[in-house]
């Protein structure tokens, strides 16, 4: 989905791994949002 860009480089391991738990979060709520549209049809 969506690329961090190219001079993005994680200090640690810890703010790689907020990173990828912030987009999964992304996802899933994306994922609600899509669900709660078509689940009202």
């Amino acid at each position: 989905m969506l690329e961090p860009h190219p001079s993005y480089k994680p200090a640690t391991i810890k703010s790689r791994k907020q990173f990828h738990v912030q987009r999964n979060n992304m996802q899933i709520s994306i994922f609600k949002l899509l669900y709660s549209c078509f689940g009202s049809l």
